[in-house]
C-alpha cells in the first residue's frame, strides 16, 4: 500500500485477513517463505473501526517430520498518517505467528518483525497502535527452536492523544512444548528511539 488516501469509511478503513503459508501431512517442510505487508505515505484515517487491520500472518506446518526453515511475517509502516478512527484502533496487528505443530518439526531462522517509522498515529479512539500475540512456537517433541526473533520498533513517530494506549503490545512469545525441544539463540527485542508519545489516556 502506497500512497493511498483512505478515509471516513463506515467499517474498516484495510481489512487484511488470514494471510498464511501452510503445509499438512507428514514430511511436509516449509522451506524459506515470507509474507510482507507494507504500508508507505499513506493517509488513512477517520475510518469506523481499525484505520488498518491486519489479522493473523502465519506460517506453519501441522504434521510430523515437518520443519520450517527461514520463514518471515515482515509488518512495515513508515511515513503514514493513522489517526482519528472514530470507534476503534489506529493500527491493528493480531496473531503474527509461525508454528510447528509436529513431532520432530524443528523451527530455524524465523522472525516476526513490526517496523513504524515516521508515522502520524494520533488521536484515534481505542489504543493508537495494538499489537497482540506475535509468536514462535512448537508444539511436539524433539522440535528445538534455533536463531530465531521477534521484533518490534518504533523510531520518529507521533503517537498521541488516543483514548485508551499510545501503544499497547501483549503476548510476543518464542515457546517450545515437548521433549527435546530446546530453544538456542532467540530474542525478543521492543526498541523505541526518537518517538513522540503524549497525551494518551494510559500509557
Amino acid at each position: 500500500y502506497t500512497g493511498n488516501t483512505i478515509n471516513s469509511n463506515g467499517s474498516y478503513g484495510v481489512e487484511n485477513d488470514y494471510n498464511y503459508i501452510e503445509t499438512y501431512g507428514l514430511s511436509s517442510p516449509i522451506t524459506t517463505a515470507g509474507i510482507a505487508n507494507t504500508f508507505t505515505g499513506n493517509t488513512i484515517d477517520g475510518n469506523y473501526y481499525d484505520n488498518v487491520y491486519i489479522y493473523e500472518n502465519y506460517i506453519e506446518t501441522d504434521s510430523d517430520y515437518s520443519p520450517i526453515t527461514n520463514a518471515s511475517i515482515v509488518n512495515t509502516f513508515t511515513g503514514n498518517d493513522l489517526s482519528y478512527s472514530t470507534d476503534d484502533y489506529g493500527v491493528e496487528l493480531e496473531y503474527n505467528y509461525i508454528e510447528a505443530a509436529g513431532v520432530a518439526s524443528a523451527i530455524s531462522n524465523a522472525s516476526v518483525a513490526n517496523t513504524f517509522d515516521s508515522n502520524t498515529i494520533n488521536g484515534n479512539y481505542d489504543t493508537n497502535v495494538y499489537i497482540y500475540e506475535n509468536y514462535i512456537e512448537t508444539d511436539s517433541d524433539s522440535s528445538p527452536i534455533t536463531n530465531s526473533s521477534i521484533v518490534n520498533t518504533f523510531t520518529g513517530n507521533e503517537i498521541n492523544g488516543a483514548y485508551d494506549y499510545g501503544v499497547e503490545m501483549d503476548y510476543n512469545w518464542i515457546y517450545t512444548d515437548g521433549d527435546g525441544s530446546s530453544i538456542t539463540n532467540a530474542a525478543i527485542a521492543n526498541t523505541f528511539t526518537g518517538n513522540t508519545i503524549n497525551g494518551n489516556y494510559y500509557d
